[in-house]
């Protein structure tokens, strides 16, 4: 099993910037694409929007973006914001 973080944008309180941060298990067999799919189904039920999606290997602190596939300016303030808390739930 593969673990990813995940950060979504509380579209209910959008005006507010909220930002919540989540851990996902992924399969090993599972591509990037399923996964992305996946976490953005749970995303439309939730009335959430998938801003970050990265695999961490804690102990050599290498992260994976896997969505989006370019570097924004909200996905480095998420990724930042994720890398935080990781570091913080050890």
């Amino acid at each position: 099993m593969n673990k990813f973080w995940y950060v979504v944008q509380n579209l209910k309180n959008k005006d507010k910037k909220e930002y919540l941060i989540g851990l996902l298990y992924g399969r090993s067999d599972a591509t990037e694409e399923e996964l992305i799919q996946y976490v953005q189904e749970y995303c439309k039920e939730k009335h959430f929007r998938l801003s970050l999606l990265i695999q961490v290997a804690p102990v050599l602190m290498i992260v994976n973006q896997v969505y989006p596939f370019e570097i924004t300016e909200e996905s480095a303030m998420c990724l930042q914001y994720a890398l935080q808390t990781i570091m913080e739930n050890r």
